[in-house]
């Protein structure tokens, strides 16, 4: 895995280096959000599809990244294609996982926490979800460049392409509103009114990026 080859101009490494750390982190803050659920159900189900989910996931990814080929969109064998399929059906279970535990701090009435928290971790629920969505978008699309072929040349690292829109944009910042919205509802706002103004601005730029993209235009050209 540790070589100098290279997948769509990117080291072989790098992009389960991605997926790992964001995906310690999303399991580490969806078990700091269940702990608040009242429901027993929510509390054995979400964990398990989660976990299942993303295990499996990043397995694949890894798995496809020491064979020096892509894991996304990558349907040029029998193999390659049934793997991707099974990454598309663990992204499913993920993002239904998700919805149920939005659901359940919806419909949720006697929460243990400020008002404002409260609200922080819902809205960062809700645009996670959208989030995950964008992510679908790309699986029906089969790539996450718009107006031409992914492995165009990117930017350093995120290797957004500057050449193109890229779903990846709004996909990221959509992913990262589930810990940035409640810790700040926690350690800096107060009041419920805050909370929701910097939700909607934060909502406001991630549809910018998912329109941006859209319409084809890179980030940073």
């Amino acid at each position: 895995m540790y070589s100098h080859e290279s997948i769509l101009g990117t080291a072989n490494y790098l992009k389960p280096l991605k997926y790992f750390t964001t995906l310690c982190l999303m399991s580490c803050t969806i078990g700091w959000l269940i702990s608040y659920a009242d429901s027993k159900t929510v509390k054995k189900i979400v964990p398990a599809m989660a976990s299942l989910s993303m295990i499996v996931y990043s397995a694949i990814i890894l798995f496809q990244a020491n064979k020096s080929t892509t894991s996304h969109y990558n349907t040029s064998s029998p193999f390659n294609t049934m793997m991707y399929y099974v990454m598309c059906v663990m992204a499913l279970l993920f993002l239904i996982s998700i919805f149920v535990l939005t659901f359940s701090f919806f419909r949720q009435r006697k929460i243990k926490l400020s008002q404002h928290y409260t609200w922080g971790i819902r809205m960062g629920l809700v645009i996670f979800c959208l989030s995950l969505l964008v992510g679908m978008l790309m699986v029906v699309l089969g790539k996450h460049s718009i107006g031409g072929p992914d492995g165009s040349k990117g930017l350093h690292f995120l290797n957004w392409s500057k050449k193109y829109g890229d779903l990846r944009v709004s996909h990221l910042m959509g992913l990262y509103s589930l810990q940035i919205i409640p810790l700040l509802s926690y350690y800096w706002f107060k009041t419920k009114v805050q909370v929701l103004a910097f939700s909607f601005l934060y909502l406001l730029v991630f549809l910018a990026f998912l329109i941006t993209a859209l319409v084809g235009l890179p980030l940073i050209p």
